[in-house]
């Protein structure tokens, strides 16, 4: 009988297969790592948008707070300002709708402290958010507040894309980690840079390392034919050209309201045509959008003419209105955005209507802002400090929410 040997099986590496294998897992842990990482959003993209959420839920809890904001009320919604018994956070005799929705607003976040006299909060999960000296007033439905937050702190870089939020230099294309929110009386939220509107959109991963500069130029066209804008001033929506400043223009307007509206009658006051009502008018029947007020038009002077000590104040003022842009360095100028408003290169001052009567001055009429070009530019060019040049009458310019 034969007699079979059964050798034993080898059932191990030995130390150079071993050796082999761990080399190819380093291999391909080293390819992997790099795009998971790519892949995965960072923290201040996460914290971008848990900000955004927060403020979102506030403001629509505080819309829909009958004791601080009750659905009686005139204004239209954060612009009221008054106290009410209820209102335990916030009280009654109180009348200030800025300091209102900033106390009622840091109510609702986790805070470690605050700054600034309450306008600068700095939340325990380390984010700081900062509120704007506010055009949030009293029964002023298009007002606003601006808020602006930085998602981790103190930490490094500190930068966002809009003057509001400390924008860094030009070159930077990602890494952000601060951004604006504009904050609407009706309750309304724009955010303002364009990393954070990527950040929160459900259709756009943004892991926070990529360029993102051709998105944002998507975006903005976007935005812009969405809102019915033909620019942007600023954070401004212009939804037409310069409309007025001769008679047979003021004719042409009243014949493109009559239009939409065939029962329209030219309005009039004891000197005769009343242009501003009728441009206030034009605004809202045929374009869809309003006059702006002074303040806005102040920050549309400080747009086009960088470094302009234009103010709401001085527009107020008939004295300077022209005396403000003395000494200005005009090639600064942003003579693209004369000409996307229609504003032809003869033009001398631009005169634009705001949407507020100048109470203190009954022979001024309206507040209107002048803002120089052309011919006034040459003038000054030459020494002239105060050129005044003929020019038109005031025109209307329609912008929108």
């Amino acid at each position: 009988m034969l007699k079979f040997i059964n050798k034993s099986k080898k059932n191990a590496f030995t130390l150079s297969e071993l050796l082999i294998a761990l080399g190819v897992i380093a291999i391909l842990t080293a390819i992997s790592m790099p795009i998971i990482h790519n892949l995965l959003p960072d923290q201040n993209v996460v914290m971008a948008k848990r900000a955004f959420y927060t403020t979102e839920t506030i403001i629509s809890n505080l819309l829909n707070d009958q004791y601080c904001y009750p659905k009686q009320r005139v204004a239209a919604g954060l612009d009221d300002g008054l106290g009410y018994i209820r209102c335990e956070k916030w009280g009654a005799e109180k009348n200030n709708a800025q300091t209102k929705l900033i106390t009622l607003f840091a109510d609702k976040l986790d805070v470690k402290e605050t700054k600034n006299g309450g306008k600068t909060i700095l939340t325990k999960d380390g984010m700081i958010w900062t509120f704007s000296d506010s055009q949030l007033k009293i029964g002023m439905p298009n007002s606003y507040i601006y808020l602006t937050v930085d998602v981790n702190g103190d930490k490094e870089p500190n930068c966002g894309q809009t003057s509001q939020s400390t924008q860094c230099q030009n070159s930077r294309k990602y890494g952000f980690d601060k951004f604006t929110m504009k904050i609407l009386a009706r309750g309304k939220i724009e955010i303002k840079d364009c990393w954070a509107k990527l950040a929160v959109r459900v259709d756009k991963k943004l892991t926070g390392r990529e360029d993102i500069t051709s998105d944002c130029k998507a975006i903005e066209k976007e935005e812009l034919k969405a809102r019915g804008c033909i620019v942007n001033m600023g954070d401004l929506c212009v939804k037409s050209q310069v409309q007025g400043g001769s008679d047979s223009d003021y004719n042409n307007m009243y014949k493109e309201i009559q239009k939409v509206d065939p029962s329209y009658s030219r309005p009039t006051y004891s000197g005769g045509n009343d242009n501003w009502q009728m441009s206030k008018d034009y605004c809202e029947k045929v374009v869809g959008g309003r006059l702006p007020t002074v303040a806005e038009l102040a920050k549309i002077a400080e747009m086009l003419y960088p470094g302009s000590t234009f103010t709401e104040e001085s527009a107020r003022q008939q004295s300077a209105r022209r005396q403000v842009f003395t000494g200005l360095d005009w090639s600064k100028n942003k003579d693209s955005v004369y000409k996307d408003i229609g504003v032809k290169e003869s033009t001398d001052w631009l005169r634009i209507w705001s949407n507020e009567s100048d109470t203190n001055n009954p022979n001024m009429g309206i507040y209107w802002v002048y803002i120089p070009y052309k011919t006034a530019l040459a003038a000054m060019s030459k020494g002239q400090t105060n050129p005044n040049g003929s020019g038109s009458g005031p025109r209307a310019l329609c912008i929108g929410e």
